[in-house]
């Protein structure tokens, strides 16, 4: 079923290009590491990623995307995932909640390559769902120069929708819309089996 919602390229957004290089299905059972930060930087990047280790995940489909065609310019990213009851997915939206203030500074390895998110924080975005959390930071890989990401969390009862955009300077209408969009289609199609 989590596959039935992920989001259909042009059907959203003017310009929306499906990146299959992000697409993933199957659960996530990397554990995440802070290198700095301490243990609620850990926490923080488990729950940023629902990591199957730390929320025993049951399912999990991925789509990439980018905006008007260009590999450098604004990308999206869906991620669904499924957990065995609301209680267990709003775990995660409460750590992430929690943890995001505590850790405004992460630096973390991930298949080989250094990854350092700073300027972390809440980022204020309408609810969506049961319950949301929005957060923005600057990412950089093995040095380089940091570009904006900002993530939408999104639970609608046992599911995670977390949507990812980067490189948009501006990027709140863009996660409003893909994660109202995304909790929708879950309804429909929770509504059809």
């Amino acid at each position: 079923m989590l596959q039935s919602v992920l989001l259909t390229a042009g059907s959203l957004i003017p310009g929306l290009q499906r990146a299959p290089a992000s697409d993933h299905l199957g659960v996530d059972t990397l554990k995440y590491a802070a290198s700095t930060g301490g243990p609620a930087c850990t926490v923080f990047l488990n729950a940023l990623n629902g990591t199957a280790d730390a929320y025993h995940s049951l399912a999990e489909a991925d789509r990439g995307y980018q905006v008007g065609g260009s590999s450098g310019g604004i990308q999206l990213e869906t991620m669904l995932i499924g957990y065995a009851s609301a209680a267990q997915a709003q775990r995660v939206l409460t750590d992430l909640r929690n943890r995001t203030p505590q850790c405004p500074k992460v630096d973390y390895t991930l298949n080989g390559n250094a990854l350092a998110y700073t300027g972390i924080s809440n980022l204020p975005l309408q609810k969506a769902g049961d319950d949301s959390v929005g957060v923005q930071a600057s990412s950089a890989w093995n040095g380089g120069e940091p570009s904006p990401v900002t993530m939408d969390t999104v639970r609608e009862g046992s599911v995670v929708i977390s949507i990812w955009v980067s490189n948009d300077p501006a990027p709140a209408p863009l996660l409003q819309l893909a994660s109202t969009a995304a909790v929708v289609d879950l309804l429909q199609a929770e509504g059809a089996s």
